[in-house]
Formats: structure tokens, sequence, C-alpha cells
């Protein structure tokens, strides 16, 4: 990966030119999330985030980044075809199949014109090559930002199922008018359930999409978090049976 010559790199909206440096009007403050935390992507993207309109968080791996994308706000996905978890086709169908809409920026390596077709069909938003230099990556990650105005509606932030809701931002759960604050674990095991009530989720399937890693079956972790939720959903009044046993299968929301 290129870099810049200069420390202050193109970041888009109402400019002037000062000799090489870029002086930028005020813009949004957005949020992405960059996949792959050791990579070289990632270190560039924070790194250099501070003098951006906006700010990076990272994720492990492609399946991590999915929940995040899902729960907590963010305005668009940049994710490096060598992270862990998935390739970026897999990254595009999951994403779809799990109702991520913000824009997906894919930066990959040396590939043909096809396998970049490809990618943008599949629902990438830009394709860039590892090659290209930060300047232009930055500036290419901000013209897909400008296209989305900054999320700013709560409602966005909320899920409902009857009663129950959950506020994905301030992870907080609410119940009959009483709330409860969640961990980070817990509200995304939470949002897990309520995007598919009465579902049956069986225990790898919690664990990879909560953890972001392959279920070990000697591992007791989903029982123990499903207990933590239960007693945090008690506490406002919810009853047990919100979160149901199947026995030999997993667990159910249900109210």
């Amino acid at each position: 990966m290129m870099f810049p010559t200069y420390r202050k790199p193109f970041v888009g909206g109402d400019t002037h030119r000062r000799g090489t440096a870029t002086v930028v009007a005020d813009l949004p403050a957005y949020r992405i999330l960059v996949v792959g935390r050791e990579s070289m992507l990632a270190r560039v993207l924070v790194h250099e985030s501070a003098a951006q309109p906006w700010t990076a968080h990272l994720a492990d791996s492609a399946t991590e980044g999915i929940i995040d994308a899902l729960d907590s706000g963010y305005d668009a996905i940049v994710f490096g075809e060598h992270a862990p978890g998935h390739d970026a086709l897999d990254l595009l169908r999951e994403a779809s199949d799990s109702g991520v809409t913000i824009p997906i920026i894919i930066v990959g390596g040396p590939c043909s014109s096809e396998h970049r077709v490809e990618v943008l069909r599949a629902g990438a938003d830009d394709f860039l090559a590892e090659s290209v230099p930060v300047e232009e990556m930055f500036a290419r990650i901000e013209a897909v930002l400008r296209r989305r105005k900054p999320i700013a509606s709560a409602r966005q932030h909320t899920l409902r199922v009857g009663t129950l809701e959950l506020d994905l931002v301030e992870r907080r759960a609410s119940y009959a008018g009483l709330d409860v604050l969640l961990t980070s674990t817990e509200c995304r095991l939470l949002a897990l359930m309520m995007r598919n009530p009465g579902v049956v989720m069986t225990r790898t399937i919690i664990f990879e999409r909560v953890w972001g890693y392959r279920f070990d079956p000697g591992s007791n972790r989903v029982d123990v978090y499903i207990g933590h939720l239960r007693k945090r959903l008690g506490a406002i009044g919810a009853a047990k049976n919100w979160l149901k046993t199947v026995r030999g299968a997993g667990y159910a929301l249900g109210g």
C-alpha cells in the first residue's frame, strides 16, 4: 500500500487548496467499521482517522463485522479481502442475508476485472486496489459516505418484539416502562434473538454470531449468557419464558 508524501490527505467536502495540502470545511462525523484488526488497512485508517471526517472502529473478522454493523449504527464497512473469516463475496452475501444496509467498501489485492465486477454486482459500493495511494482511498471512502447521511434517528437503533424493546446504541432493554442496561455481549445476544422471534437458535448459531468464531461444543458460554440475560430481563419484569429453552435444540425468543 502506497503512502502520500505529505500528512494532510484529501478529505472531501467544500475545500480549497494551499500548496499540496487540503483545507477542509466542517464535515459531518461518520463512523466506519474496519474488518481485519491486524491488517495494514486497519492501521492506516485508524492512524489517519483524526484528520478525517470519520472515526474508525475495528472488528477482528467478517462475522464480527456483520454483527457490529447490525448493532452499533455504523455508516460504512471497509473490508480488506485478506481479513480472516470470509472472502469479499462471502461477506457481501452474509451482509445481504442479515439485513445490513450500510455501504460496504472492499479493498483487495491484484485481481482480474471479472472479479472486481463480480464483487460490485454482489453489492459492494466500491472496490479499491490495495496499491491505491492513501489519498485516493480516503477520497473514495468519503465519496461513498457523502452519499449517505449520518445516522441520526433513534428509531433505526431500536428493536421491538411485543412490549420488549432494545436500544442498540445505549445497550438498554425496556419492558413495561422499566429499563436495564446490558453489557455489549448481552446486547448482541438479545439483538440476535429479537431479530429472529420464535425461531429456534442453536447454540452453534448463537455462539458464532455473537462471539464471531467457531463454536466449541465443550463450552457452556451460551448457556451462561442466556442465564445472565434472563436475570436482566427478569429485573424489569419480563417473564423467564421470553427466552425459552428448546430441549435438545437451543433457545427461542417469545413473549
